[in-house]
């Protein structure tokens, strides 16, 4: 089952950035169970990449209820998405959303 979300690219905290893993983030207010890390791709202008995206709460930085982000990081691109309309068809499920270690090693863990 392919899962669709649309809006429109925001800025973030950065920090994807800081640990090499640029990511587009997108508001996500409802549809709680989609939760978790996915498989999938993100369509910008058109153009369908291959994308990993993270939805939820981001329990390593905010353990107490931070606002609800589709984080999409974009294979293979490193062009600039603020402001851009933002297609992201969820394919496959990975696993649930988890706290990791706040360490160089979180980076590994998320992109296995």
């Amino acid at each position: 089952m392919i899962e669709i979300l649309n809006g429109t690219v925001e800025h973030g905290d950065a920090r994807g950035r800081e640990i090499g893993f640029h990511t587009a983030n997108l508001p996500i207010n409802d549809r709680e169970h989609l939760d978790g890390v996915w498989a999938g791709y993100a369509v910008v202008d058109g153009i369908r990449r291959a994308a990993t995206i993270s939805i939820g709460r981001r329990p390593t930085y905010y353990p107490d209820h931070a606002c609800r982000l589709a984080e999409v990081h974009v294979l293979d691109f490193l062009g600039d998405l603020y402001g851009k309309s933002m297609r992201v068809e969820l394919v496959t499920f990975i696993r649930g959303q988890q706290p990791l270690p706040q360490h160089p090693g979180t980076r590994c863990q998320d992109h296995r």
